[in-house]
């Protein structure tokens, strides 16, 4: 594997050594440049966005967004006990009573 990388380092030395007549002595075209900026400028902001946004997230789900989350799912849940739980009671009386 050490062979078979230096043996390409030496082959595309070779191939843009100086006053071969290759394009890498030109400046690089704005056309060129621009769209790498640009996606190397969304893929950074995207990754601070994750990072340090207001829903981080992280490894084994400790996050404070997570807490908040599963906060309002079980206080839901309770709030929703008593109205299914009377729902269920009434539908029970009236099954007993066409029996």
């Amino acid at each position: 594997m050490c062979f078979a990388t230096a043996l390409v380092e030496v082959l595309i030395s070779w191939k843009f050594r100086h006053d071969t007549g290759n394009i890498t002595d030109n400046p690089t075209p704005l056309y060129i440049s621009l769209p790498w900026i640009i996606v190397g400028t969304v893929c950074l902001l995207y990754y601070l966005k994750l990072r340090f946004g207001s829903r981080v997230t992280t490894k084994y789900g400790d996050s404070a967004w997570e807490i908040e989350e599963r906060k309002k799912l079980e206080a839901e849940a309770k709030v929703e006990k008593p109205s299914s739980a009377k729902a269920e009671g009434t539908s029970s009386k009236k099954k007993n009573k066409k029996d």
